[in-house]
């Protein structure tokens, strides 16, 4: 298990990963990471090379940060609706939505309109 103390101050993204969800989960870090770095997380250092440490665990001791205000709440119901069908859908049937303004073009060359 990765100590916090024993990190550097840049740690690298599996380090962190181990820190935060563990070693077992650390695979899943890059999908978790995308949804913390909208709500704030720290990103990457562009010259260090890693996130600083300070920051993540500055991070996680906001109070904030473990609600889930952006997830809809267990208590909630909604209705699923389903809709007709309107047939198969099938591309060939019409032609491009350019091919009648490439014919007209060429018709136009044609008659020296």
């Amino acid at each position: 298990m990765v100590k916090h103390a024993d990190l550097p101050l840049f740690p690298s993204e599996m380090q962190i990963a181990e820190l935060v969800v563990s070693r077992e989960r650390a695979k899943d870090w890059p999908m978790i990471v995308a949804v913390l770095e909208k709500r704030g997380f720290p990103r990457v250092h562009p010259v260090m090379g890693g996130r600083k440490l300070a920051d993540v665990m500055a991070f996680f001791a906001n109070d904030r940060v473990t609600q889930q205000p952006d997830l809809p709440a267990a208590n909630r119901s909604f209705t699923v609706v389903n809709y007709a069908e309107d047939g198969i859908e099938n591309i060939h049937e019409a032609p491009p939505p350019y091919s009648n303004r490439r014919r007209a073009a060429n018709r136009d060359r044609r008659t020296g309109a």
